[in-house]
């Protein structure tokens, strides 16, 4: 079954509303890495950087703002859509998890696509 080019066109414009009413003031950047989190379940800030070819420290800042820890050289509240987690077997390695805010941000982001 396709979806015809309005439906797709409505869905985005109702998406990037949501998305800036129910995260405040996330950039693109920002979405993207929330979203490839949400379909990879969890993944590390290098995992990010090289899927989305972005430098490791716009990655790291993007997590930063997106997760669910106060950060002291970061100015407001954590927005909570991620979470880290450390590997069980290495405890060097840190991975970002969506929260089930982040879950309910991307699901109403996906909703807007529905005819």
């Amino acid at each position: 079954m396709s979806i015809d080019k309005g439906i797709i066109l409505r869905g985005l414009q109702e998406a990037v509303t949501d998305m800036q009413r129910l995260s405040g003031e996330l950039t693109t950047t920002q979405i993207r890495v929330l979203i490839f989190v949400m379909r990879r379940g969890k993944a590390t800030g290098t995992d990010i950087a090289k899927a989305l070819d972005m430098s490791a420290p716009t990655v790291s800042r993007s997590i930063a703002t997106l997760s669910d820890e106060k950060i002291s050289r970061r100015s407001g509240e954590p927005v909570g859509f991620l979470k880290l987690e450390n590997d069980p077997s290495d405890r060097r390695v840190r991975y970002a998890v969506v929260t089930e805010k982040g879950h309910a941000l991307v699901n109403r982001i996906v909703e807007s696509f529905q005819p």
